[in-house]
Formats: C-alpha cells, structure tokens, sequence
C-alpha cells in the first residue's frame, strides 16, 4: 500500500496552484447600464447596489435586441446581460445582450403604422379633443 505524507500533499497543492490561478472563469451579469466609455472601451453595470466594469474588444458580441450594434450604440438605462471572463481583477464582456424597450412618440391625430385609429360606431362622430 502506498502512503501518501502530509509533506506530499502539501508540495502537490502548491504545484498545483499556479495551474488554477491561470483559469479564467466565465460568469454572467444583468442589470442596468450605468455608463458607456466607447472611446475606453468600457461598460459600466450596475447589478443589485454594485457597479461592474466590463472591457470590451473586438471579438466582443454585442446585440441590441437582436441585432448587432457598437459600443457606441448602448445607451445608459438598458437592460444588458453579459457574459464575461474573469481574468485577474478586470472584467472582459464576451457577449453582450441589450433588451431596450421600444417607444413611440404619437402626435394627436397621428397614428404610426400598424395601429389603428379607434373605430367609432356613431357614424360621423368626431375623435375628442
């Protein structure tokens, strides 16, 4: 039978340690952008009372909506999800996923296209003012 020492456990953990440091771990966030740095490249997120800083490069995915968009397309106040690398302390985004809420504008008497005008029943009655 093999004995294994105190003194080899301790010589293979720290052999070993070098190994799991260089590790990247892969991770997601979401929340809301807080801030967009297009000329730094940043994106900063802010996640439940914290703020996160995501590197963006050009491998970076980015898609609003499902579309493909630039840094300089996020806007503050979006929903983001991203998928980022941990590589020491700083945070590279791999994909980033913005869900933005689509408004429209409409002037009174104007209707965009695809909604109707309400229908009125009494013939030629006259949309309220």
């Amino acid at each position: 039978m093999m004995r294994f020492s105190k003194w080899s456990a301790a010589a293979l953990i720290v052999t070993a340690l070098p190994c799991l440091a260089d590790q990247s771990m892969v991770s997601e966030a979401k929340g809301t952008i807080a801030n967009v740095r297009p000329d730094r490249n940043e994106i900063v997120l802010t996640e439940t009372f914290k703020n996160l800083t995501f590197k963006v490069n050009g491998s970076t995915q980015i898609q609003i909506n499902g579309v493909g968009a630039k840094v300089s397309d996020i806007r503050p106040g979006d929903a983001a999800h991203i998928v980022f690398e941990r590589q020491g302390q700083t945070l590279f985004a791999m994909a980033v996923n913005i869900n933005r809420k689509i408004t429209a504008r409409v002037n009174r008497g104007e209707f965009p296209a695809g909604i109707c005008p309400p229908r009125w029943e009494m013939g030629n009655a006259r949309l309220p003012r």
